[in-house]
């Protein structure tokens, strides 16, 4: 299942990646409401108990869809194990205040990048740049948690983590490119750089010639632990 809005994504990529491990999704359901809507919850119940009549004992949520997936499942019986491609959306639904049955994400697996946020944080090139020019401006990053942040509190490393990113991605890029400066040397640098360590992630991201001049940010499974209420990040 996915939103309206990633209906271009789940046909021209998710199908095709699918189909290269022999895999044929017995349905497949795009949300037409207004992911804000909240007739969107009715519409994934509709999917959900379509999805049961099928057979289906897997589905896939793709992007953002996770929220409104959830919301509309709980209302019913049917129980699937859960894949999320891309689980901070569901994450936000697990904290929300209001409350849900989380019983419906038992066995569910994400997919995403290195996270929560304390590992990010605690990653030891994020660590490099926390302690060092930040600390050195004066600008002081406590320890984030997982949890919801609360309504009107600074959060700073919502902000040190995209200037830290973007600053290692400059700095590769400057060691890289040749003496003069330019966009096509710009572009030339990202696709010659190779492996970039990157803070927030244990692992580096690999530049090269389009389609990976994205970084190829690494991708981690995380399962979900009833006991805790979270996904927990896979050793492997």
């Amino acid at each position: 299942m996915a939103l309206a809005a990633d209906e271009a994504f789940l046909h021209d990529r998710i199908e095709p990646a699918l189909e290269e491990f022999g895999l044929s999704p017995i349905d497949v359901a795009v949300l037409e409401s207004p992911a804000t809507d909240p007739v969107s919850i009715e519409e994934a119940k509709g999917f959900a108990e379509r999805f049961e009549a099928a057979g289906a004992t897997q589905v896939l949520l793709i992007a953002q869809a996770g929220i409104n997936w959830a919301s509309g499942v709980e209302k019913t019986s049917y129980r699937p194990k859960m894949l999320f491609a891309g689980s901070s959306s569901i994450t936000s639904w697990i904290n929300d205040a209001a409350g849900h049955d989380l019983s419906i994400l038992e066995g569910a697996v994400g997919a995403d990048i290195y996270g929560g946020r304390v590992n990010q944080f605690r990653e030891p090139n994020m660590q490099l740049c926390v302690a060092g020019p930040l600390k050195a401006h004066g600008i002081d990053i406590p320890e984030p948690t997982d949890g919801p942040v609360p309504p009107g509190t600074p959060d700073p490393f919502s902000s040190a983590l995209p200037a830290c990113k973007n600053m290692a991605l400059l700095e590769g890029l400057l060691t890289t490119v040749p003496d003069a400066l330019g966009y096509d040397t710009f572009r030339a640098a990202a696709e010659e750089m190779g492996d970039l360590p990157m803070p927030s992630s244990e692992r580096p991201y690999r530049y090269g010639a389009p389609p990976h001049s994205d970084g190829d940010a690494p991708i981690s499974l995380f399962d979900f632990d009833s006991a805790k209420g979270t996904f927990e990040r896979r050793d492997t």
